[in-house]
């Protein structure tokens, strides 16, 4: 049994231990103690993500603990975001200046005042 903030729970519902031979390393990051929790995703990288932050959200954790989600979700959010900050970028680059001209309007292609810089 091991203690939680709601009462005992075996270790074998939250928990599969195998022996092994490696040495056992505690890891530290920033001189913060912190564990990896790793799983596999079958469907929506950000649906699973999301769920499992939403289950997070509503645990209590004790004080100084804390909870990152990184990784291949993480990594997906972020390009996303990226690539929709590019493209803002690259349109408001590439109609920077230009005016809406009378050739939109149906003017005709030849006009002088037609699609100017």
């Amino acid at each position: 049994m091991i203690a939680s903030p709601f009462g005992p729970v075996p270790l074998s519902q939250v928990a599969r231990v195998t022996p092994t031979s490696t040495r056992y390393a505690v890891k530290h990051d920033g001189g913060q103690r912190f564990v990896s929790v790793t799983f596999n995703v079958t469907g929506s990288l950000q649906a699973v993500s999301q769920a499992a932050q939403a289950r997070v959200a509503g645990l209590k954790l004790p004080q100084g603990a804390y909870v990152e989600f990184s990784g291949a979700a993480e990594a997906q959010k972020a390009a996303q975001g990226q690539m929709l900050l590019y493209t803002g970028f690259a349109f408001v680059k590439f109609f920077n200046g230009r005016q809406l001209c009378d050739c939109v309007a149906g003017a005709g292609a030849d006009s002088q005042e037609c699609c100017r810089p």
